[in-house]
């Protein structure tokens, strides 16, 4: 899964240079057909390097929520989890993600999980469970509060972090 969004990642980047070559090459053609080349080699590759210089600082400046929310993998789940000392051992599958970095950060991730996994969270959780659901909360390092939730009746995992 996480190889299949680098490659469609690619695939994206590389369309759109192709299209941004063609559009260079339509206005060479252009030029040329009304007998002016030399103009249209200049005027197509000035249009290919100011479209690509505005459309690079665009994409600089797109809200890394987006690349945060597109680029998030299972071994970005392990290590924050790691941090609060859970280890998943089986397969999991990454339901929902969220981040948001507008007035402070906010990550939220919801996972479904195996039932051996939940059962030694469940196990190895001093936690009370309430409603079928048991909270793990503690503050990480940079003074964030991050809080796990484990639904035992739906067999996910939600995850919280507050920075403000």
């Amino acid at each position: 899964m996480d190889n299949l969004v680098f490659f469609k990642a690619i695939l994206l980047i590389t369309l759109g240079l192709l299209i941004l070559l063609l559009i260079s090459y339509s206005v060479y053609l252009i030029f040329k057909k009304y007998k002016k080349p030399k103009i249209g080699k200049i005027a197509g590759i000035i249009f290919f390097v100011v479209l690509s210089f505005v459309i690079g600082i665009i994409i600089a400046t797109f809200p890394f929520d987006f690349y945060n929310n597109y680029f998030f993998f299972k071994k970005d789940v392990r290590q924050i989890l790691g941090e609060a000392d859970i280890v998943l051992s089986d397969d999991f599958k990454i339901l929902d993600n969220k981040v948001s970095e507008f007035t402070s950060q906010i990550h939220t991730f919801k996972l479904k999980i195996s039932e051996q996994d939940e059962k030694k969270l469940i196990k190895d959780s001093k936690q009370e469970t309430h409603n079928n659901k048991i909270l793990i909360r503690w503050n990480d390092k940079y003074g964030g509060d991050e809080k796990i939730i484990l639904n035992t009746k739906k067999h996910t995992l939600y995850y919280e972090y507050i920075n403000n």
